[in-house]
């Protein structure tokens, strides 16, 4: 069996760069991997600051809950619900539009006293929930009134 020097060496050079490519490639791939995992990985710390982030300001908004809602300010809220309570129930109390206008009048500035009075900051949620359903009441009843 003869084999030819020039047929071997151009079947082992073939072989060679077969395996050398697929190292290379292989290679290739491992450093794509290692790339996407970094990428990845920024990714997901991205998401953990947005998260931290996130609780930060979740956390400053209670703050800012507990120090609206400390002592003497809480107590002055509750009293300026209680007011827009019964303005909202005089609303209800109208028999006309007329009368309707005017109480709604009257509500709308002290709604601004209180935005000015409070500061345009949320209110605690014990306060929201005391006087939605009032407004909601005095919205109904300028509504039944317009028609």
């Amino acid at each position: 069996m003869k084999i030819r020097i020039g047929t071997l060496l151009t079947v082992l050079l073939a072989c060679f760069a077969l395996t050398a490519t697929t190292a290379c490639s292989k290679k290739d791939d491992d450093k794509k991997n290692t790339a996407k995992k970094k990428v990845d990985g920024k990714k997901d710390d991205k998401k953990k600051d947005d998260k931290a982030k996130t609780d930060t300001k979740k956390d400053e908004a209670k703050k800012d809950d507990k120090a609206a809602a400390g002592g003497d300010k809480l107590k002055e809220m509750h009293a300026f619900a209680d007011k827009v309570i019964a303005k909202s129930k005089e609303m209800c109390a109208c028999k006309d539009k007329a009368c309707a206008s005017e109480k709604n009048k009257e509500m709308d500035a002290m709604m601004k006293a209180g935005e000015e009075k409070f500061g345009k900051k949320k209110p605690p949620a014990e306060i929201i929930s005391k006087l939605m359903p009032a407004m909601k009441a005095a919205g109904q009843c300028m509504q039944k009134l317009s028609k």
